[in-house]
């Protein structure tokens, strides 16, 4: 079986799986971009952990953007 993946892909609005998911497709070669409204991801957890999660997951590669709220989504034009 062939699976095909993305090569970007932006998520939004992340719980523990949702990181778990973007580390796997940034593992598998996509890039990855995480937008959160708040200064730090899975904020219920451990403050040291949380730092050194979002740390590890900018060297390997994911784009995070916090404190970031989307106000619209527009589809891009392919020429």
């Amino acid at each position: 079986m062939a699976v095909r993946f993305t090569p970007r892909g932006t998520g939004m609005s992340f719980s523990y799986i949702g990181i778990e998911f973007a580390c796997l497709f940034r593992l598998l070669g996509s890039e990855v971009h995480l937008v959160h409204r708040g200064p730090r991801l899975l904020s219920a957890f451990d403050h040291e952990c949380s730092e050194f999660l979002m740390e590890q997951m900018q060297v390997e590669g994911v784009h995070l953007h916090m404190n970031t709220t989307i106000e619209r989504i527009e589809a891009e034009t392919r020429q």
